[in-house]
């Protein structure tokens, strides 16, 4: 089964990524999806590594700070740039709530940590409009494979 992504493009740099993934083995889940970008040809090195990001969602004069522990699964070329796709963090309640009633999520890399020193901009912005709208059209997807894979695997 896929993953079915929704996600927003950054403020900042437009390549940038910031949202979620849900899979057919639990579609209740949201799985935090983040790409950035770099310059330097060695955050290679960081794959298999693990990344502290803080998520802060702002809104309607309401602030929410959130911390994810994220794992860098690739590290893609891109012209003369990298990009470093990380996951592997489930979304809490809490996080998942106060996205669904912010406006912006700001998503910053740990300053202190090995890879900042590696990346060009540590933070973005991205817009939370139309969050809810995608996350159900997400599970439905997810949910609607998985109904379809039971079936064939029951038929076949």
């Amino acid at each position: 089964m896929g993953k079915h992504f929704y996600y927003a493009h950054g403020s900042v740099v437009f390549g940038h990524e910031f949202g979620f993934f849900k899979s057919g083995e639990s579609c209740e889940l949201d799985i935090i999806w983040v790409s950035i970008s770099s310059s330097e040809s060695t955050v290679s090195q960081f794959r298999g590594e693990e990344v502290s990001v803080s998520l802060t969602v702002s809104g309607e004069g309401q602030e929410a700070e959130f911390n994810a522990d994220l794992s860098v699964v690739a590290v893609e070329s891109l012209g003369f740039m990298k990009i470093i796709l990380m996951t592997n963090d489930e979304a809490s309640p809490s996080l998942i709530s106060a996205l669904s009633d912010g406006e912006v999520v700001t998503v910053q890399v740990e300053a202190a940590g090995p890879l900042a020193k590696q990346l060009d901009i540590l933070y973005d912005y991205h817009s939370l409009e139309g969050f809810e709208g995608a996350r159900e059209l997400a599970t439905a997807l997810c949910l609607s494979e998985k109904r379809e894979s039971k079936h064939e695997s029951r038929s076949g």
